[in-house]
């Protein structure tokens, strides 16, 4: 489930069209806009995950399980079309999957698939936004062309774009800082269990694996969630980086 190579729709392409997540479905009737249009669509490869990302299946199940936009981005991977180039995100494998895919045809939703799983469609150099429509009473413009002009609707993005990322660098804080914690809880309970380490292959803990197995747990998770570190801070700073007068201090 890893690699840049394409590969041909397999086991994970088969399980993630039956959509058996509970962000996708409420009894038989699928959750959003757009799940509906996306499982209309072929299969097209299996989801490989990118570098670093080392889940077992049970986890990727879970990473969708309660996430809507995961879920619509795992039937995207499967269904879509491959971008090229890729877009700056992909490049520099910041996203869950291996390659860059977007789906065609479906209004607002035009970004990638790794943009639409970390919610980050205003990022991805292939989401197209269309410009608001004039309302009546704006100064005369009822009856003329509903698209904003095109340098008024640029100041509008930037505007929005801006809001936005002041808005995605505190959530990415508060990740980056609960992430850490549990980092450092993680530490604690390693250097507590070391000292027993020699009775490792016999020793069973409360939870009823064997301490080398329970060692091998916390120190999995531990590089994970060091992982997640990194990439809530470089994600911050790629975020800010055509922005660098609202950029906070990282």
């Amino acid at each position: 489930m890893q690699g840049d190579e394409m590969i041909a729709p397999g086991p994970w392409a088969i399980h993630i069209r039956k959509l058996p997540f509970r962000a996708a479905r409420q009894g038989d009737i699928l959750q959003g806009e757009y799940l509906g249009a996306l499982h209309g669509m072929s299969n097209q490869r299996e989801p490989c995950l990118g570098h670093g990302v080392d889940w077992t299946a049970r986890q990727f199940q879970q990473q969708m399980n309660d996430s809507l936009p995961r879920v619509e981005a795992a039937v995207m991977q499967v269904v879509g079309q491959q971008n090229e180039p890729q877009c700056t995100m992909c490049q520099r494998q910041f996203g869950t999957f291996s390659h860059c895919v977007s789906v065609r045809g479906i209004n607002g939703l035009s970004a990638c698939a790794n943009c639409h799983w970390a919610q980050q469609d205003a990022l991805c150099q292939y989401a197209t936004f269309a410009p608001s429509a004039a309302r009546p009473g704006d100064g005369g413009t009822l009856g003329r062309s509903p698209n904003l002009p095109h340098q008024r609707y640029g100041i509008i993005r930037h505007m929005q774009e801006s809001f936005w990322l002041a808005g995605k660098h505190m959530d990415l804080t508060d990740e980056l800082m609960v992430v850490w914690e549990r980092s450092q809880s993680l530490e604690a309970q390693l250097g507590a269990l070391q000292p027993g380490q020699t009775d490792a292959n016999t020793a069973i803990t409360t939870n009823g694996k064997p301490m080398e197995q329970t060692l091998h747990d916390i120190r999995a998770s531990q590089q994970e969630l060091r992982l997640g570190i990194v990439r809530c801070t470089m994600l911050a700073k790629e975020i800010y980086g055509p922005y660098p007068d609202l950029r906070p201090p990282l």
